[in-house]
């Protein structure tokens, strides 16, 4: 697997395949969003700043506690990453960062009546952390006071926050990622195929796995691989998984389920690409990819940074291919936010750092180095990875890693995590026949809706 990750994919993973095991605890683990319209991000609270120049608070010396939902980010990455232009552009700052670890998980902090001031994490764990706990904090009046021209970000990221905060604004998007197809070129100079191109639908792609799916030499290569689960979340047709109105799966309920379901577990019972129990968890199929280097096309997550890792120059990627009756139309994107938390007593300090942690100045900086800006800026988008090393000297098409038109960002609910795991879980039985799709997909919503009443339950006592 590479070395970087965008911030809470492969945490959004662990967790998926950590409920992947609940319902099949026989395998062994081998390892990442209709409440209103684009438009609401608009009107009196988004006035133009005239600039991307964050606001000024008080400069009082101040210290704040900055906490990430996600393992893995340590406090020498966080200077290296946030803290450190923190620091230089705000003195009076003094940035303090306490790693998710055994002892300092949320619950922990919260207990030991620790104050975090600063919380981040991705959409996808925005209703597990800072809703759980009641941290959430509406910024609205500090975007207003402050002019924050909100209309600066990409517009499906501030929807995305409007849907989760009922029309407010908990916190910013800092940055982005979406899902992309990554391809071996090594295997497809092999074997005499034209490598894939930007813009493909899936019945072309379906295609091209069929002819790259062989065994040469003794060896089975895949010709394709994908996380579902991602590609679930993601999904461009903008189904929610669970009805925010109604707190209903809407597995069985919306036909398009079975169309996207479909789409994916006819790549499976492609001769050669099937898989078992174990092949289909996404540990496997990422590995078959990057580190066996025997699968032709990967459909994951975009916003991970596979150039890091060594011996990774075969690798290139286009744009997620498309379903034909939505032409044009990507996944949806996958941004992370900083969120001033309601516990916080500096909430006007804490809101001047996001705020600057959304300016062009410091997305520029952090596109520069490879990560995904969550701007509507094409200046900062072209200057992605032009002071990376791992990009240098190389032609890599890079505008594939997110989409030129996302996909309207589907609703999350405080039921996400228990649908995606009785999707994924209906997903193992239906990709080796155990299951027919509508008979899947129905059991996944039963499943889920008993579930969601039982949580319902134990909230009225």
């Amino acid at each position: 697997m590479w070395a970087e990750r965008s911030e809470d994919e492969s945490e959004r993973e662990m967790g998926m395949f950590k409920r992947s095991l609940a319902v099949l605890p026989s395998l062994v683990i081998a390892t990442l969003m209709a409440a209103c319209s684009t438009g609401g991000t608009k009107g009196a609270d988004t006035e133009p700043r005239g600039g991307s120049q964050p606001p000024k608070a008080q400069a009082e010396p101040v210290t704040l506690q900055f906490y990430h939902t996600s393992t893995g980010v340590t406090v020498d990455k966080f200077m290296e990453d946030y803290g450190n232009a923190i620091k230089k552009k705000f003195p009076h700052v003094t940035p303090v960062f306490t790693p998710l670890e055994k002892g300092n998980t949320l619950p922990d902090m919260i207990a030991a009546g620790k104050t975090i001031d600063i919380l981040w994490s991705s959409i996808g764990h925005l209703h597990g952390n800072l809703l759980e706990y009641g941290l959430q904090y509406d910024i609205s009046e500090l975007v207003k006071k402050y002019k924050y021209d909100l209309n600066r970000f990409e517009p499906t990221s501030i929807e995305m926050m409007r849907q989760a905060a009922n029309g407010g604004i908990y916190g910013l998007p800092i940055g982005n990622s979406s899902a992309a197809m990554f391809y071996n070129k090594d295997l497809f100079d092999k074997f005499g195929v034209a490598y894939p191109k930007d813009g493909m639908t899936w019945d072309e792609t379906y295609e091209l796995a069929k002819r790259m799916t062989r065994t040469e030499g003794g060896k089975q290569y895949r010709g394709m691989t994908f996380s579902f689960q991602h590609m679930a979340l993601l999904n461009p047709f903008s189904l929610p998984h669970v009805d925010p109105t109604t707190d209903k799966a809407t597995f069985s309920s919306d036909a398009k389920w079975a169309r996207f379901t479909e789409n994916y577990l006819r790549f499976n019972r492609i001769p050669g690409n099937e898989v078992d129990a174990k092949q289909m968890l996404l540990a496997y199929q990422s590995a078959v990819f990057f580190d066996e280097k025997i699968s032709a096309m990967h459909a994951t997550l975009s916003g991970g940074n596979p150039w890091a890792a060594p011996n990774m120059d075969m690798i290139d990627v286009v744009t997620l291919p498309t379903f034909k009756e939505l032409p044009g139309v990507g996944p949806q994107g996958y941004p992370y936010y900083f969120y001033v938390t309601s516990m916080s007593k500096h909430k006007e300090q804490s809101f001047e750092v996001i705020a600057y942690l959304g300016s062009d100045e410091f997305q520029m900086e952090r596109s520069k180095k490879g990560f995904i800006s969550s701007l509507d800026n094409p200046d900062v988008h072209k200057a992605f990875g032009t002071e990376s090393p791992y990009f240098q000297g190389k032609k890599l098409n890079l505008k594939a890693l997110v989409p030129e038109k996302l996909a309207k960002p589907a609703p999350k609910t405080k039921y996400q995590s228990i649908a995606d795991a009785k999707l994924l879980a209906s997903w193992y039985e239906m990709v080796q026949g155990k299951k027919d799709i509508n008979t899947g997909l129905g059991q996944a919503a039963e499943a889920t809706d008993k579930v969601i009443e039982t949580e319902k339950g134990k909230a009225k006592k």
